[in-house]
């Protein structure tokens, strides 16, 4: 059995006893852009608390490239052709403890719109 020394535990960032987490759940406390079209891939900054790595981000069902994260934010990337509406946004420590924003973020459908010419005289 390997023993844990103190200072290899806290190099971690995570501590538990028994299981349970010790550390405080993330909390968001902004996300932006908060809407974007569905075009091309959005990057977006999300802020908070309590916010460990390697950091998990969700828009509903859709996993979001992370990539890069800090205990106060973390920037990630909604894929181009996410469908258009509002989802909630997740976000996950390692240690299981998560938080959710809902209707955190909304993917707005592309509009194309008809070119009008003018007749000049």
């Amino acid at each position: 059995m390997q023993s844990c020394t103190k200072a290899s535990i806290s190099q971690l960032g995570l501590y538990s006893l028994r299981g349970a987490s010790l550390t405080p759940a993330p909390e968001i406390k902004t996300v932006f852009p908060s809407q974007a079209g569905n075009q091309q891939p959005v990057t977006i900054s999300i802020s908070g608390t309590n916010i460990i790595s390697p950091t998990y981000v969700n828009l509903g069902i859709t996993s979001l490239q992370v990539l890069s994260s800090t205990s106060t934010s973390v920037i990630a990337v909604v894929p181009a052709g996410l469908p258009p509406g509002a989802y909630d946004l997740r976000l996950q420590n390692p240690d299981g403890q998560a938080t959710l924003s809902l209707n955190g973020y909304t993917s707005l459908a592309q509009i194309f719109l008809p070119l009008i010419q003018q007749d000049r005289p």
